[in-house]
Formats: structure tokens, C-alpha cells, sequence
């Protein structure tokens, strides 16, 4: 008889424990911001067609095309919203020309087409 208030109290305990370790073990959701400001959706042919890409950027950071779009590009557009320049150059230098470019962009570039490096999109 002095057994079964001992064990009432050892089940009480092994049943809380229990539940503060089913507690813990749910898994956590946590939101996370997004890895880049923006996107320039990019492809080696006119109208959209060919290899295409969306090159994430971060805003008012220079970026050069991938080496499998470098001087390749032609038609280019970015996110509604982004007001983005391309370059000729690597690094954003501008001493061989630029253009501007905004949503919904160029199916079918003509200046630039095939010889564009590197890019700076920023917000109006």
C-alpha cells in the first residue's frame, strides 16, 4: 500500500517531464528576410528566349553578369520599381557608355546587345 503514492507521485513526474520534452521538440519557424533587394531578369536571346536568368542585386551595388552572360545578353528587364543602368565595362565603368533600363525592360536590345559586363540597379 505505501507503494502506490510513491508511484502515483513518480508518474506525475515522468508525465511532466514528458510534456516539457514534447515542448521543446517542436520545430521553430522563423521568418527570414530576402537574400537580395531585387532581380534583372536576363537572357541571351531576343524576346526572352535562350539561356535566361534572374540575377539577384542589392541596391546601389555595382555587379558583373555571370561569366556564361558576360557579352551575351540580349534582353534584359528588372523588377517593377528598380531603375537599373548597364555597362558595357566590368565594374560599373562607365568610359565605354551605359544604358538605362525599368520594368518591363528590352526584349530585343539593340544598343549594348552582346557586349554588356556589369550593372547598378537602384529604386527612383
Amino acid at each position: 500500500m505505501q507503494f502506490k503514492p510513491t508511484f502515483s507521485v513518480l508518474a506525475a513526474i515522468v508525465l511532466s517531464m514528458a510534456s516539457v520534452k514534447l515542448a521543446t521538440a517542436s520545430p521553430v519557424v522563423e521568418t527570414r528576410a530576402a537574400e537580395v533587394d531585387g532581380d534583372l531578369y536576363a537572357c541571351t536571346d531576343a524576346n526572352w528566349a535562350g539561356q535566361c536568368e534572374n540575377l539577384g542585386f542589392y541596391n546601389g551595388q555595382c555587379e558583373n553578369f555571370p561569366a556564361d552572360l558576360q557579352d551575351d545578353i540580349s534582353s534584359i528587364g528588372p523588377d517593377a520599381g528598380w531603375v537599373c543602368v548597364l555597362y558595357i565595362n566590368d565594374n560599373c565603368d562607365g568610359s565605354a557608355g551605359s544604358l538605362i533600363v525599368t520594368s518591363p525592360g528590352f526584349d530585343q536590345l539593340q544598343w549594348g546587345n552582346d557586349a554588356l559586363s556589369s550593372f547598378v540597379c537602384t529604386t527612383p
